[in-house]
């Protein structure tokens, strides 16, 4: 940058004349526009990769490993969500009672439950305990769901993001994440992992 400024200033200097000053002052301001763009823009791709890097490594992959979580019930009282309680594959929502595309997403977890209770365990994990007790009445949930998780365990499972659900076995091994409502590839690679069809997403007023 420095050496284009100072390949400006000689031009400059070298003119002379007004229409031939006017003209390289042009071409200066160009020239420095252009850099300044190019600089930006590598700026933001540099950004983006960083990005994409913490959204990887703050994901949950197959082959990870998890501890049981001592939490609550929509009631308040303490529980504690441990997979080794059973010999079937653990299914965990990861909803909030305020995220639209979790309530979107209520026929299909509602759907794969009833299909596919008999071949895994389900449950919930609320990042929020607001209004959760209204929200399983609401939506006829019927599966346990845990709130008021630990730090330390629920960073484990690294959760942010809802809805998603997670495939846990019985030694506490991630098998299959989905970040996301089940719409388009993500219903697919649902529907065909637990061998079931599901409705797809729906109006809120509609998940009745």
């Amino acid at each position: 940058m420095a050496s284009i400024i100072a390949w400006c200033k000689r031009l400059i200097s070298q003119a002379g004349q007004p229409k031939l000053s006017s003209l390289v002052i042009l071409v200066v301001l160009l020239v420095f526009s252009l850099a300044m763009n190019l600089l930006l823009a590598r700026r933001v791709n540099a950004l983006k990769k960083q990005v994409t890097v913490i959204r990887t490594e703050s994901r949950l992959t197959e082959g990870d490993k998890v501890d049981p979580i001592n939490a609550k019930d929509p009631q308040g009282r303490n529980v504690v969500f441990d997979y080794r309680t059973s010999n079937l594959p653990t299914v965990v929502f990861v909803i909030t009672p305020s995220c639209k595309w979790c309530t979107r997403n209520v026929m299909n977890m509602r759907t794969l439950v009833e299909k596919a209770s008999d071949r895994f365990r389900f449950v919930g994990f609320s990042l929020s305990s607001e209004k959760l007790h209204e929200y399983v009445t609401q939506n006829k949930l019927d599966f346990p769901m845990y709130t008021d998780l630990p730090l330390i365990p629920t960073n484990d499972y690294k959760l942010g993001g809802t809805p998603e659900t997670i495939v846990l076995s019985p030694a506490g091994e991630v098998m299959k994440v989905w970040n996301g409502a089940f719409a388009d590839k993500t219903l697919k690679e649902v529907e065909s992992y637990f061998g079931v069809q599901l409705p797809g997403l729906v109006e809120p007023q509609k998940a009745d």
